[in-house]
């Protein structure tokens, strides 16, 4: 085969592709040729598509005579193309807009009866296309349904699965957005009239598992609550996505009903409740990720029921990895007895109170001198820029990494490289973010909220700075610091400091405009316009 070097990248892999497909599909040369000249002309590539890609050879015994050029390199094509990979290859995964949250480091434990309910009511015809996962913070959820998802495009149930959690707020455009990101891609715009509507076309062509993790942030009593018009619209939206086509939705709560008929029992093609691991999977789980020098010695009977008494919770045992490094089982046991009376006969069983017994032991690790460092942390809203944290806490470079690297070996902090970025996104656990900020006092609140809200609208300034030459990167920051934005503005907003909030809110705005963020957009001018009004009522 002899390509011209005139071609481009596009055309050389548009042409590649074609030829692949065609030598798969049991074709012989010259046929393959033919197709490869075939998607040159479809393309519109300038010159005779004859001239684009020739054949020399027998039809029996392919040759392959590269054209010799006086200077310069071949052509590299990564082959084959992208296309040609199955769908659960081409998954998008976190940081990535729509991206599902990356498998555990460690494998996968257990929940084979849970797996093998999510995959009959996403067979099934019964329901109405709407699956609620609900549990304990701790239990799994979010885990449960990235390994289903990726499980259920693999075995040819879905072609799509697009995640957005609502952790720390958010509205229906959130989730438009991230659907349009993956299945349209870089042409899609939210802003467009008929932006929705492309969205529904795309979600008949292709069958998608949506995810919506941590809806129960956005109700009233919620951590992230939002107006009950807005929920509605969102409820109301995916309800509304899942009756297109194969279309799924699995909603991940901690509550097991919503504010609306279609996510209530009767309605929904499955309530799935999560619990404790089952025994045998706890221990095979805390085999996997604790120390073996904490388990030496330690046979299954004790450590089974070690894990009773701490409840099972996939979180806590995980949390609990390097804490055993550091100390013996019967170490933890003491330490947990000593912090809940009722340890030795199973309180910690009872909702989500080991994964926070485990969690303040974390906290306590650090020392007591960091101990309202690390709480202050919990001003940032689901997580932060590395520079960011030792601004906001105070803390020193040494102390921070050595915080960051006890969190990460918990499984409470995730590293996200953004693309663009030469420091890296810390993504919290919502367990970690509703942990520190209960225990947050309020003098470390008061000093670290200030703080937090100018190190953002310094980030503001200097994305605006930069949109113009690193568009894509400065928005992908955008939509991941969506939740610190707001929470900036609350701030000045409740401090009433209106020129400060004013300017913030200008930088912020400009970016929700490009993102077609209208709901996002509404709120941040009705909060200002609330605290001048509480300045100067009419």
């Amino acid at each position: 085969v002899r390509i011209d070097a005139r071609l481009d990248g596009d055309a050389v892999r548009a042409a590649m592709t074609a030829a692949l497909t065609a030598v798969l599909a049991g074709h012989g040369p010259a046929a393959v040729v033919e197709e490869a000249r075939k998607a040159l002309s479809e393309r519109g590539t300038d010159g005779d598509p004859v001239d684009g890609i020739a054949w020399h050879g027998s039809e029996d015994g392919p040759v392959i005579a590269p054209r010799v050029v006086e200077q310069g390199v071949s052509k590299v094509v990564r082959f084959p193309g992208v296309e040609l990979q199955p769908p659960w290859r081409r998954l998008a995964q976190e940081p990535a807009e729509g991206g599902l949250p990356t498998e555990p480091e460690h494998g996968w434990f257990g929940r084979t009866a849970e797996m093998l309910a999510l995959e009959r009511a996403a067979h099934a015809e019964a329901g109405n296309a709407i699956t609620l996962i609900h549990g304990y913070t701790g239990s799994g959820r979010t885990a449960l349904a990235a390994h289903a998802a990726r499980w259920l495009v693999r075995t040819g149930r879905f072609q799509q699965a697009v995640y957005v959690t609502y952790a720390e707020g958010g509205y229906a455009e959130r989730a438009l957005h991230a659907l349009g990101t993956r299945l349209i891609g870089e042409r899609f715009d939210l802003r467009a009239p008929d932006a929705v509507a492309d969205v529904e076309r795309a979600l008949a062509e292709t069958p998608t598992l949506l995810i919506w993790d941590d809806v129960d942030a956005l109700l009233p009593e919620g951590s992230a609550a939002i107006a009950a018009a807005e929920l509605e619209d969102l409820l109301k939206l995916g309800a509304q996505l899942a009756a297109i086509g194969a279309t799924h939705l699995w909603v991940v709560s901690q509550v097991a009903a919503l504010p609306h008929p279609a996510y209530r029992q009767g309605a929904l093609s499955l309530a799935l409740p999560l619990g404790e691991l089952a025994a045998d999977d706890a221990v095979a789980l805390a085999r996997a990720v604790w120390p073996a020098e904490a388990l030496f010695g330690v046979d299954d009977a004790t450590l089974r029921g070690f894990l009773w008494r701490l409840g099972g919770l996939p979180l806590a045992v995980r949390a609990l990895a390097p804490l055993l490094a550091q100390g013996t089982l019967d170490d933890a046991a003491s330490a947990f007895a000593e912090a809940l009376a009722g340890f030795e006969a199973g309180e910690a069983r009872y909702g989500d109170q080991a994964v926070h017994l485990v969690l303040q032991a974390i906290v306590r690790a650090v020392g007591e001198e960091l101990v309202p460092k690390l709480e202050a942390l919990g001003v940032f809203a689901g997580g932060l820029m590395r520079p960011l944290a030792g601004n906001v806490a105070e803390l020193e470079d040494a102390a921070w990494e050595r915080i960051e690297r006890l969190l990460v070996a918990a499984g409470l902090v995730r590293p996200l490289e953004l693309p663009g970025y030469s420091v890296p996104y810390l993504c919290f656990h919502p367990a970690l973010s509703q942990h520190l900020a209960r225990r947050l006092a309020p003098p470390v609140r008061t000093m670290a909220l200030p703080r937090h809200a100018g190190a953002y609208l310094g980030l503001l300034k200097w994305m605006t700075q930069n949109v113009a030459q690193h568009g894509a990167v400065v928005r992908a920051l955008a939509l991941r610091e969506l939740a610190n934005f707001r929470r900036g503005l609350d701030t000045l907003c409740a401090a009433h400091e209106l020129n400060v909030a004013s300017d913030f809110a200008h930088e912020w705005q400009r970016f929700l405009v490009e993102l077609g963020f209208r709901a996002e957009h509404r709120e941040a001018a009705r909060r200002l316009r609330e605290a001048v009004a509480e300045v100067a009522p009419a």
